[in-house]
């Protein structure tokens, strides 16, 4: 039988821009830090068929 692949990582939510300056500056928007990658899951344990 072959193994169960592992499970895909849930990505990252993208950050939500940061909020406008005061009197309409024009302030870059901080960005939101990237979501970590999901841990790839471990090949299935092959199965020997002796």
């Amino acid at each position: 039988m072959q193994g169960i692949s592992g499970h895909k990582g849930v990505k990252g939510h993208s950050g939500l821009p940061g909020p406008k300056g005061p009197r309409g500056d024009t302030e870059e928007a901080v960005v939101g830090d990237k979501g970590e990658s999901g841990w790839r899951g471990y090949p299935g344990d092959e199965v020997s068929l002796s």
